[in-house]
């Protein structure tokens, strides 16, 4: 299992934990383990010592799990878990406020005289009437709105105090450069639309800050986005958007654990949100908790049909949302009427057809049928969903002849090499070679000289450790296209070489006396590679690979002879074949070195290794 444990003081820090449940180990190791990690990373700023901390489920509750306790136990898969000082939390400074607002606000405009001075003014005094312990002060807005905060916690109590101060005595220079974007003109300007009020102009600065932080995330930089956000639900909690925003990211990153503490909240701040019950409840679906999502679903679905102008398409995906629940729930019965009552309405509905084809495929050859062809037209018309072609493979491992409907004439797609080299790699990223490597053999089938989909049956082979088996498929190739050529150099100059391997390839030593076979290959200034010349240096690079793997070291120096000068000075590294390449390289590299065994010491308690790591 994975899990998440937090340091949230300043310097914050986590640690990714991979857990194997049989693992005995205990929470006091889990806290060594993490302490040691953390002084390591932040050795000479700051350390922590282990007698003096604890790990607990919730900040709130501060709740010590006992040390003695078995991880394996008390922590769950995807959970946060938090280490913190024993030590009592630090006791807030008051904030010191100006004695008389108004005077000060009186001092500024005798001494600026002016409209902008008296809109710093009205900001200061805005701020000292509503301050509270957690409020921001300006120098804090400066670091939300740029986008550039330090990750760490916000200065301490007096030091936002003295820096509240020197706001209030500054000159309008000073003031304009702490507030930064947020300029003095355009406030004054919204106070004019009756945004008058200490809290009104607080509400700008939010919106200016989470507006910061929505385009931190749309530029992936969601740790700084994460910064602010949280920042501004600690200083003023309950901002919906902000909330949204937290949960969102931590879903994205596939924390569902931490993104429901963030909507938890926002439900029982605005329990009358329909949306976010929904949010909720996708979480819940993720982790599958049927029962608390389905609660959370008729509690929206309650709110949505009361609310005037709901539309009915929200209600069909939430009556889908419903129907996974019952799914979770083992009410497979009610899941498919959801189901079929929202395809009744509407068709075309993608998450009702896959939930239908989900429940259906079971239940005779017709059904399996028609579910196959439901998910493979869910792929090819919405590709860049990824659930259908989960729920493809999770159906091909019940379905004895999937394979025989998928090669037959349910779909025409799947006629064509490249809708077949599509789904071969589907079913290799879900684990299932057996599936993928029969796909790409029908591939062959359809088009015996497609040298991409034989490039990918050899690296399935690869897979399943079946290397001789991809030599002699390799070696077949070649000889069935003997005229297909890298710049000018031709499959059939391999086939001497590769004669002189009669069975296995394993530790294959002979060396082919092939001295005279020579190729010429057009300069890398000629013309750049087609995409079949790629391919096919790619195979033999990966033939390259099995030999070396394999200690079929003889059969090298001939075939490196031959691919150095398809090799050298193309750039290989920036196409798609150049993983092939690296490890191409980087073997042709290592059989140049002149090495005589008989100068190493034979010995067990030694293992000689040449190259990087792609040769490992």
């Amino acid at each position: 299992m994975k899990f998440f444990v937090h340091y949230e003081a300043h310097p914050q820090y986590t640690v990714v934990f991979n857990w194997e449940e049989q693992h005995e180990g205990t929470i006091g190791n889990l806290l060594e383990q993490f302490v040691e990690s953390y002084n390591q990373k932040f050795q000479g700023e700051c350390e922590l010592d282990v007698e003096d901390m604890f790990i607990t489920k919730s900040q709130s509750s501060r709740q010590a799990i006992p040390l003695k306790e078995q991880v394996s136990r008390v922590v769950r898969d995807k959970d946060d878990i938090f280490v913190m000082s024993k030590g009592p939390p630090a006791v807030r400074e008051p904030l010191h406020e100006p004695s008389n607002p108004v005077e000060v606000e009186a001092d500024e405009d005798r001494n600026k005289g002016g409209g902008a001075s008296e809109a710093v003014s009205d900001i200061a005094v805005g701020h000292s009437h509503i301050q509270t312990d957690d409020d921001i002060d300006l120098p804090d807005i400066k670091d939300l709105l740029e986008g550039e905060s330090s990750g760490g916690e916000l200065r301490s109590r007096s030091q936002r105090r003295n820096s509240w101060e020197d706001v209030l005595s500054a000159s309008f220079e000073d003031a304009t450069v702490s507030i930064t974007n947020l300029q003095v003109a355009e406030l004054k300007k919204e106070r004019k639309k009756e945004l008058n009020t200490g809290q009104d102009a607080q509400q700008v600065l939010i919106a200016k800050c989470l507006q910061n932080a929505q385009r931190l995330v749309d530029q992936n930089h969601c740790d700084k986005a994460v910064t602010i956000y949280e920042q501004v639900n600690r200083l003023f909690p309950n901002q919906k958007e902000c909330l949204l925003g937290l949960a969102s990211i931590y879903r994205n990153a596939g924390r569902p654990a931490k993104a429901m503490e963030y909507l938890r909240t926002a439900v029982d701040a605005f329990p009358g949100h329909a949306d976010l019950k929904q949010r909720l409840a996708e979480c819940l679906l993720e982790v599958s908790s049927g029962k608390e999502a389905s609660r959370l679903l008729y509690e929206a679905k309650d709110i949505m049909e009361k609310k005037p102008g709901t539309k009915k398409t929200e209600l069909f995906d939430l009556q889908v949302q419903l129907a996974q629940s019952f799914i979770l729930l083992g009410k497979h019965t009610v899941a498919l009427q959801m189901c079929q009552a929202v395809l009744r309405e509407q068709r075309e509905h993608l998450e009702a057809l896959l939930e239908y084809a989900e429940l259906t495929y079971k239940m005779s050859p017709v059904h399996t049928r028609e579910a196959l062809t439901i998910v493979l037209t869910l792929m090819v018309n919405k590709k860049e969903w990824k659930q259908p072609r989960e729920r493809l493979v999770n159906m091909m491992r019940y379905i004895s002849n999937g394979l025989e409907i998928l090669e037959g004439e349910i779909h025409e797609a799947i006629k064509s090499v490249p809708a077949l080299v599509f789904l071969s790699n589907v079913f290799r990223d879900h684990g299932d070679a057996s599936n993928a490597t029969q796909l790409l053999e029908h591939a062959m089938k359809v088009e015996p000289g497609h040298c991409t989909a034989f490039l990918s049956l050899v690296h399935m082979f690869e897979v399943q450790d079946k290397h001789t088996e991809a030599f002699k498929r390799i070696r077949s190739f070649l000889k069935q296209h003997p005229n297909m050529s890298i710049a000018g150099l031709k499959s059939n100059v391999f086939l001497p070489i590769l004669k002189a391997v009669k069975d296995d390839i394993y530790l294959h030593a002979t060396y082919p006396r092939v001295s005279q076979i020579t190729a010429d290959v057009q300069p890398p200034q000629q013309r750049a590679y087609t995409d079949q010349e790629l391919n096919l240096l790619a195979l033999m690079f990966t033939l390259v690979k099995i030999l070396f793997v394999k200690g079929a070291l003889g059969l090298l120096p001939s075939l490196t002879k031959l691919l150095d000068p398809a090799h050298a000075d193309r750039h290989l590294h920036t196409t798609l074949i150049r993983n092939e390449a690296a490890y191409y390289s980087t073997i042709s590299q290592v059989m140049k070195i002149r090495l005589n065994p008989s100068s190493l010491e034979s010995s067990p308690q030694f293992v000689y290794l040449a190259g990087d790591s792609h040769c490992i």
